[in-house]
This record gives structure tokens, C-alpha cells and sequence, in this order.
């Protein structure tokens, strides 16, 4: 029979030894090389508001680590994408940022080099800004669908409610309304200029994919909008126009591969996410570009919540690191001292 002093030993004995499991357990990381693991430590390590935890290397060998700064943000595009076609072609990679809005460029350079690639989280740069108005004017050439020409309207600096008035009040085909629109209007010199460019514009480029000249019809729709664009769109439009002037086909096939996934059967070996997106995946490469003060940290988020965003994506990688920043997009982002990596 069982005392009551027995029990209360077994208890004591049981919570002890409890007590001294949760003491001697150290979490071990099984995913980073340990060098990429201690940069990370090393910068989480300045977050305060953080139980302070170590946490050790299963694996025993060196990964790769880099600091890249760029000129700009092509050029420190053009450098993650001479990376990757260089390497082995079924090499994994995770290209990450702090915004979707960064992505956007490296997602159209990495479709010109022969790898599967997929954007996630996100939207492709073909379906929003500026890369939206261009495609869906360029459609508007195609099957005369009016949307495509009434958000390049808005693109172009006419007001939303305008459009949506005049969208209302016309039938027909894309001529026959831009032309009913301008002759209601006599007023505004700007909007009326607008719409006898685009009316003029809109029939010389049907002209030209009825003749199989897609490549000139890419290059006169780019054109019109360049005179609408501020800096940074101009220079994303200049990438967009020379990717759909590259490709085979028609227009209309041409349009119709854009922004589209990579096969399924094609297991992707370049994935494009923001940081945020890669919580809980792992990488065999992973390059962070956009490493910027003001950017990583961003200014929309605490110091400590940007930090932990960081280390997040640090620790995706297995083997190879790469960090990345553009001199013309501000100082280099102060996280990396932080992270014992220092300026380039």
C-alpha cells in the first residue's frame, strides 16, 4: 500500500526532475550552418524585449556568406540574376525583401534566364502599377476591351470619376468611345490632348499587329506611356517593354504568358517572396535584397519587430547567404553591423 509520504516523495522527485529537463534542453537548429546561425544570433541578440534563449548548430560545416552593395537597384538586380545563371541549374534559391514592390524588378529579370521560377504572396509585377497599365493597353490593341484603355486613361493622369462617367455614357468599340469622349470634350486642353493621342495612338497600333508587327505595337504603347510616368516607373517600363519585345509570337501570344507560373511539373528552383512570406520555409541559397535603412529597418515598423523579421530571414538558409543593398536607395542598413557583417 502507498503512504502518503510516499506519493509526496514521488511527486517531489518528478517536478525536480522536470524542473531540470527544462534547465539543460537547448534548442538546436538543424537547417543553418553554423555561421549563418551566429550572424543571426548576433543580431537578434540587440532586440531587448526577447527571452534570452541560445540556440546551437546541429551542423558542423561553413556556409557561404555575402554582402553585396550595388550602384542602384538594377544593378544590384543584374547581380542576383548573373548569380543564379551561373550557378548549377537545379541550385534553390529564395530571392526575398522587405516589400513587394522590390520584388517587382528581380521578378522580371529572372523571367528572361531559363529557370522555373514562382512569385508568392504577392501579385505579379504584370497585375498591378505600372506593369498592369502597360498589359492591359497593349490587350486593348488586341481584343478592344475598353478596361485596359480606361485604366491607362486614369494612368495618364485623368481623373478616376471622369473615365467612369464617360465609360458609362459610351457603347462600342475603344475608337468609337474615345471618340465620343472627345467630342464632349472642349474644356480641358490636358485631357483632351490625352485623348486624341491615345485615339491616334490606338489606331496606328491595330494597324500594326493586323501587318504581324507585335514588336513595333510594344515599343509605340511603351512610348505613349512613357510621357506619363515618374522616374522609377519609366525605368521598370523600359524592362517591361524589352521582355514582351524579346518574346516569339503574336501579340496576343505574347500577352498571353505573362505573369504565368511555372509548369507544374517544373518544381521551381527560384522562389520570389517578401520576408514576411518565408516564415517557416528553408532554402539551400537565400539572397535579401534591399537592405537599406529606411527599407529594412522600414520606417512603418518598430526596431525590434524589423530586426526579428530579419533573423527570420537569415535563418531560411541552409547553405548560402547573400545580403544585398543599393547605394542610390540609402545608407546600408545598420541590421548588418549589427549582424557582425559591417559595411561592404
Amino acid at each position: 500500500m502507498t503512504t502518503g509520504t510516499e506519493i509526496y516523495r514521488k511527486e517531489v522527485a518528478l517536478s525536480t526532475y522536470a524542473l531540470s529537463a527544462t534547465e539543460t534542453t537547448l534548442p538546436v537548429n538543424y537547417r543553418c550552418a553554423p555561421n549563418i546561425l551566429d550572424h543571426a544570433a548576433k543580431l537578434i541578440a540587440h532586440n531587448r524585449n526577447r527571452a534570452a534563449k541560445k540556440i546551437v548548430a546541429h551542423r558542423e560545416d561553413v556556409g557561404e556568406i555575402r554582402v553585396i552593395r550595388a550602384s542602384d537597384r538594377w544593378a544590384e538586380v543584374d547581380e542576383i540574376v548573373m548569380t543564379i545563371r551561373n550557378g548549377a541549374q537545379d541550385d534553390e534559391w529564395a530571392i526575398l525583401a522587405r516589400t513587394n514592390l522590390i520584388l517587382d524588378a528581380v521578378e522580371l529579370a529572372l523571367s528572361d534566364i531559363d529557370r522555373p521560377c514562382v512569385r508568392s504572396g504577392g501579385k505579379s509585377v504584370w497585375e498591378h502599377s505600372i506593369g498592369s497599365v502597360f498589359s492591359g493597353l497593349l490587350r486593348s490593341v488586341v481584343d478592344d476591351s475598353w478596361t485596359g484603355l480606361a485604366n491607362a486613361l486614369s494612368f495618364c493622369g485623368i481623373h478616376a470619376e471622369w473615365v467612369n462617367e464617360h465609360s458609362r455614357r459610351s457603347f462600342g468599340g475603344c475608337i468609337a468611345r474615345l471618340e465620343s469622349a472627345i467630342e464632349q470634350t472642349l474644356e480641358d486642353d490636358g485631357t483632351r490632348k490625352t485623348l486624341l493621342r491615345l485615339r491616334m495612338g490606338l489606331a496606328s497600333w491595330r494597324d500594326q499587329a493586323a501587318k504581324g508587327r507585335p514588336t513595333l505595337v510594344v515599343h509605340g504603347v511603351a512610348g505613349f506611356l512613357f510621357d506619363y510616368c515618374k522616374p522609377n516607373q519609366a525605368n521598370l517600363l523600359r524592362r517591361l517593354e524589352a521582355s514582351i519585345a524579346r518574346m516569339p509570337g503574336s501579340l496576343a501570344q505574347r500577352l498571353s504568358i505573362l505573369g504565368r507560373a511555372s509548369p507544374k511539373r517544373q518544381k521551381p528552383t527560384v522562389q520570389i517572396m517578401t520576408l514576411h512570406a518565408s516564415k517557416g520555409l528553408e532554402f539551400d541559397n537565400v539572397w535579401i535584397m534591399g537592405c537599406e535603412d529606411g527599407n529594412l529597418p522600414h520606417t512603418d515598423s518598430t526596431e525590434e519587430d524589423e530586426r526579428r523579421l530579419l533573423y527570420v530571414g537569415m535563418t531560411r538558409a541552409r547553405h548560402r547567404l547573400i545580403l544585398s543593398s543599393a547605394m542610390e536607395e540609402g545608407l546600408e542598413s545598420r541590421f548588418l553591423e549589427e549582424a557582425g557583417l559591417g559595411p561592404s
